[in-house]
């Protein structure tokens, strides 16, 4: 890889470790937005926990994914193709499932103002487009 698009990476993977670390604090600090909602649907409702683990699971996994983009952007292969094709599918299987409160607080921006919510919706996923793309052609060598 040339140095220009080797330090773009590695920019990048700063930005994503600072968004993921952050998203993985703020979902065991008690005092967040995030830990409220879970604690509010449990105290409705003990199934909610299942909510929670969902949103464990998808937190767990995007940080695990940090490997394989490390291992993308320094040319290193790491266990087979096929492991890392199963960990890129669990990971987008649980991270379409497992953000109830993103999705509610984006329906909410969305209520709220269309425009607000397609522009949060738009930045959200833009910022890990480029980990995909990454852990793909990690997983399936491209």
């Amino acid at each position: 890889m040339r140095f220009k698009k080797k330090w773009l990476w590695e920019a990048y993977l700063i930005i994503l470790l600072i968004s993921l670390f952050t998203k993985a604090w703020n979902f065991f600090l008690p005092a967040s937005p995030i830990h409220l909602y879970f604690s509010l649907l449990k105290a409705f409702d003990p199934s909610y926990i299942f909510l929670q683990t969902i949103n464990a699971c998808q937190i767990f996994l995007s940080l695990l994914h940090i490997f394989p983009l490390v291992f993308y952007i320094y040319r290193i292969y790491v266990f087979t193709p096929k492991f890392w094709q199963y960990l890129f599918i669990l990971r987008i299987i649980f991270d379409l499932t497992g953000n109830s409160y993103a999705m509610k607080t984006l329906i909410s921006f969305y209520n709220e103002d269309p425009l607000l919510g397609l522009a949060v919706l738009i930045q959200s996923i833009s910022t890990y487009i480029p980990s995909y793309i990454a852990c793909y052609c990690y997983a399936f060598r491209k």
